[in-house]
């Protein structure tokens, strides 16, 4: 599945607010991993292979105790699509006229014994409980992928928008920055011969005193 989207620029470095979201991140790709189990327990052999794959996609993201910036905004748009099919999926089951309860007493274990897989009373809530919590998950992880990548973005674009040119100051009697050439008052500068400080020196103006020749000219007799 394709799905056209505009290029997407976001600073390599994780930001501030990514390390911090980064544990919690890593507990949801945990969530997502028992739901994951829970639909190979279902003989969901294809999602808990797609499941499979936005784990393996999430803890790759959360490798070397760093945070993948470029993989996280693809991650967290492949979980929100998910989820979304997760809690559809979830409600197209409950809502069946047969359906059992999603958490179900002791009254359904006669129902359970003749499904298959056959499963427990405690099997069947918790992996229901996997199950809703592992579309929870999802949505929360591309939530706070979002939340990272708008931050991000908003740190580059002040970063853009910061000026070229830097102020400059005063360090050691010299001038620090761009700005002392070009821009405002530069400091004074001593000459370097004080003799012609001002256009005074001693030297004086001697006017020519020699003869002039016509160059090409013939010289009249």
């Amino acid at each position: 599945m394709v799905i056209p989207l505009p290029a997407v620029q976001v600073q390599p470095e994780p930001t501030q607010c990514g390390m911090v979201s980064r544990p919690w991140l890593y507990f949801l790709t945990c969530v997502v991993m028992l739901h994951a189990i829970e639909l190979f327990w279902f003989r969901n052999i294809i999602g808990g292979f797609l499941m499979l794959i936005l784990v393996s996609v999430g803890f790759y993201t959360l490798r070397e105790g760093s945070l993948d910036m470029q993989c996280m905004v693809v991650w967290g748009m492949m979980c929100f699509i998910n989820g979304v099919f997760s809690g559809i999926e979830l409600i197209h089951r409950a809502v069946q006229p047969n359906a059992l309860p999603l958490f179900a007493g002791k009254e359904y274990q006669k129902v359970l014994d003749a499904k298959l897989p056959r499963l427990t009373l405690w099997e069947w809530n918790m992996l229901n409980a996997f199950n809703i919590a592992g579309v929870m998950a999802l949505v929360s992880i591309s939530i706070v992928a979002f939340v990272v990548f708008r931050k991000s973005i908003d740190e580059l674009t002040q970063r853009e928008e910061q000026p070229l040119i830097l102020p400059s100051r005063d360090f050691g009697g010299g001038r620090v920055g761009n700005s002392a050439r070009g821009s405002g008052a530069s400091p004074t500068r001593a000459p370097a011969d004080p003799e012609n400080a001002n256009g005074r020196g001693s030297s004086s103006f001697v006017p020519f005193s020699g003869e002039g020749n016509r160059v090409g000219g013939a010289d009249s007799d």
